[in-house]
């Protein structure tokens, strides 16, 4: 083989390599970006918020503390909301939760109303995760296509539940 056929094929490889290696710095800092600014992301009959990438986006009401990436958000009071966007579609819409709460926390019943109406009780047990799901009535929803979620948490001070991700789910009518 000739220098000059050594040197191509060098070259050609070099660039192969520099390729993948850039390719594979780009797809991870892609991935990193993504996760980053898409605390909302939206299909179209759900919406789910990740509720660690929350500031800024007008879900959190008062009642939280300041989102910690990986770790959600905790209650610092006796009532803590949340104002989830939903699909424009008509119908029921399932709420999906995943709390948890303190693993020093007593086992207390919280209240999960949206606006003024309840849809339901949670019951902590430990810290572990747990995926909740309500039914929302299409009439509780408001105007806006928004449900006002609020948590009512028993004693005082109550024990902080933590809050990793909200969704809504429009359920089509059978």
């Amino acid at each position: 083989m000739s220098r000059h056929a050594l040197g191509s094929a060098a070259l050609a490889l070099l660039g192969l390599v520099t390729g993948a290696v850039l390719l594979a710095q780009i797809s991870q800092r892609a991935d990193r970006a993504v996760d980053r600014v898409s605390p909302i992301r939206n299909t179209i009959q759900q919406v789910t918020v990740l509720l660690d990438r929350a500031t800024g986006t007008g879900v959190l009401d008062a009642g939280w503390t300041t989102p910690v990436l990986g770790q959600g958000v905790s209650s610092n009071a006796a009532i803590a909301g949340l104002h989830l966007p939903t699909s424009t579609a008509a119908g029921d819409v399932e709420l999906i939760l995943v709390l948890a709460s303190s693993p020093r926390a007593p086992d207390q019943s919280v209240t999960v109303r949206v606006g003024a109406t309840p849809v339901g009780t949670w019951t902590p047990h430990g810290d572990r995760e747990e995926t909740l799901r309500f039914v929302v009535p299409s009439k509780v929803r408001s105007a806006s296509y928004q449900l006002d979620v609020g948590f009512d948490l028993p004693g005082a001070p109550p024990p902080p539940i933590r809050a990793l991700s909200a969704s809504t789910r429009v359920l089509r009518k059978p």
